[in-house]
């Protein structure tokens, strides 16, 4: 049986790890109609092996980042659901066919598995993410055991994009991944996006996949941090209403500066620091290229995202970021 599916893979020097995530998409019960790899500037022999296992390869001359390879999919695919698949995932055979189906039962615009650690067997790499008021996110259940938190499905407002199943028509008309993110919280922006036009999503505890983790980059590495230490404030600076500083100033400045003594500890303050800069001097011109968002809607989404998040870190002991940020900015503080 086949699905109105387009599996999309962005691809940068995935060797090994490629080709096993083709074998477990090629596994599928609901095998998708297409199977397409960004090839972005690998310098190894992935993209032809990802030829020979019979997916389309779309090579692109110079590495431009995840969120280019995807929109580059996207607009290439012709189906009604595009299914973003990171290079270092193994899919459960019926997932593509859990997700299809939970999606259109629901009327969603989106839908994700449950990730569960190939580092760590027995934990979970994530479900969906969930954003704070201060521009930081975290991916729920992140290192935790599986647990009952995560043991029934749920709609969700974002989603990784590490296994995402995605409505093509609405991705587009959202107007797809915004490049200049590149990669880190490009996901959170764009379901941001999402919601704030009403969309909502899904999160399918019987969709089940592997995921291996900071293959690309590496878990803190000097890359990793700088993205996120400048994307975080590209999405206060994108998205935050008028006059956020306000209302939002405290939770941005306490979190981002926790996170970067979090980078510190890890032994990248350098990379915290050139992330920062590079956000401060992107951060004028991005808002004035962009329409915040309706303060209405936008308080909305964030109250629910936190309030849950707190309550989830109170469920599992809360991780120290957390339990500083949420000492730094209790319940209804801005």
């Amino acid at each position: 049986m086949t699905g109105d599916i387009t599996v999309i893979i962005p691809n940068w020097n995935g060797g090994s790890r490629l080709e096993r995530t083709l074998q477990s998409v090629a596994s599928q019960s609901l095998a998708p109609r297409a199977v397409i790899v960004i090839d972005d500037g690998s310098t190894d022999d992935s993209a032809l092996g990802a030829e020979r296992a019979g997916a389309e390869v779309i090579r692109l001359a110079n590495n431009s980042g995840f969120s280019h390879a995807v929109n580059t999919g996207v607009r290439a695919a012709t189906t009604s659901w595009v299914f973003i698949l990171n290079n270092d995932v193994i899919l459960d055979d019926n997932c593509l066919d859990a997700l299809l189906s939970a999606a259109q039962d629901g009327q969603v615009a989106f839908a994700a598995p449950k990730l569960r650690s190939l580092r760590q067997p027995g934990r979970l790499d994530g479900s969906f993410d969930l954003l704070a008021r201060s521009g930081c996110a975290w991916r729920a259940g992140h290192g935790q055991p599986e647990s009952a938190e995560f043991s029934t499905s749920a709609p969700v407002q974002f989603v990784p994009l590490t296994a995402a199943l995605i409505d093509r028509r609405v991705f587009l008309e959202t107007g797809c991944l915004d490049e200049y993110f590149e990669t880190y919280l490009e996901d959170v922006e764009l379901f941001l996006r999402f919601a704030l036009l009403g969309h909502s999503g899904l999160y399918v505890e019987s969709a089940l996949a592997w995921h291996e983790g900071s293959a690309t980059h590496g878990a803190w590495s000097p890359r990793m941090v700088q993205l996120i230490a400048r994307n975080q404030l590209l999405l206060v600076a994108r998205h935050w209403p008028r006059n956020w500083f306000v209302r939002y100033g405290w939770p941005v400045v306490a979190g981002q500066l926790l996170w970067g003594l979090l980078a510190c500890q890890r032994g990248a303050g350098g990379a915290w620091l050139k992330g920062k800069w590079a956000g401060l001097r992107m951060f004028s011109e991005f808002r004035s290229n962009h329409t915040p968002a309706d303060p209405i809607a936008f308080e909305r989404i964030l109250t629910a995202s936190e309030t849950s998040l707190r309550q989830m870190q109170k469920s599992f002991g809360p991780e120290r970021f957390w339990s500083a940020y949420f000492l730094c900015v209790p319940v209804g503080r801005s």
